[in-house]
């Protein structure tokens, strides 16, 4: 089986091919690092296409266009290149495409209101990868990941404060702290991604997080009882996006693959945090 993973070294994506290699499948890398471009035409042939490049949130705060560029006209470029080859295409969205969520614990058959630009790309997305199925029956699966976190992430909350306790500087949190998020181990993520090459699941949406909401302050207090440090907090002003409560339902994630990602956020702080000494 030929694999294609795009943002292979990306967080994710550097511990999906370490895996994928680990099965000894024949995995090309394509990543930006490499001197790959997305938003270019993409040639080869393939049998699965891992879709895990993008701009991140960060990054598309600041320069929404190169999102745009990145984040559409990749996914296209992916999908005119599965179209060739007829390749099953695996696709990385994110929980960004809910926006704020009316529900405590959000489907996906919920309304799709992102408040981002990068959650409004993944959306986008979405709908593309959608419609070259309906036009040329591409096969398909959607991931909608939600916090995904663990070792090797270069940004995101869990890093921001890993910093600042090395540096021994306060905790800065956005807003109140009681806003909520669904953290994900990326083993747990990446343990799903592998097992798409077993299963003859096609043409889905899915969440794929741990179904447990956190705040931020209870994810400062975790993290303080795993580096054993009484914590300083600061509190600055909230961003634009922010979003206040999440937790994905995974029913259809259990009906899909029979069982749900199993690390708890302790146990996955505690891998992270042995991982950046």
């Amino acid at each position: 089986m030929k694999i294609l993973v795009t943002g292979s070294r990306g967080f994710i994506g550097t511990h999906l091919v370490k895996a994928l290699r680990g099965q000894k499948q024949d995995v090309t890398e394509f990543d930006l690092e490499l001197g790959d471009d997305i938003t270019k035409t993409v040639d080869g042939d393939y049998d699965v296409i891992y879709s895990l490049a993008a701009f991140t949130l960060i990054q598309t705060r600041d320069n929404p266009q190169r999102a745009i560029d990145v984040n559409v006209k990749g996914i296209v470029n992916m999908l005119e290149l599965a179209r060739r080859c007829d390749a099953k295409i695996i696709f990385s969205s994110a929980s960004s495409v809910y926006g704020i969520p009316r529900n405590d614990v959000v489907k996906e058959t919920d309304i799709i209101q992102p408040v981002s630009i990068y959650g409004a790309t993944k959306a986008a997305a979405e709908v593309l990868i959608e419609t070259y199925h309906k036009l040329y029956d591409i096969d398909y699966f959607i991931f909608r990941f939600t916090n995904v976190y663990g070792p090797g992430q270069r940004s995101g909350v869990i890093p921001s404060f890993i910093k600042a306790i090395k540096k021994g500087e306060p905790i800065v949190i956005h807003g109140s702290g009681k806003q909520t998020r669904d953290f994900v181990f990326v083993a747990d993520v990446v343990h799903f991604l592998v097992r798409m090459l077993e299963q003859n699941q096609k043409w889905r949406t899915v969440n794929l997080g741990s179904g447990v909401s956190t705040s931020i302050k209870d994810l400062v207090h975790a993290l303080s009882s795993v580096v054993d440090v009484d914590l300083k907090m600061t509190t600055t002003g909230v961003d634009k996006d922010e979003r206040w409560g999440f937790r994905a339902d995974l029913t259809n994630l259990a009906s899909a693959f029979k069982e749900v990602p199993k690390t708890s956020l302790k146990e996955g702080l505690k891998k992270t945090w042995r991982d950046s000494q």
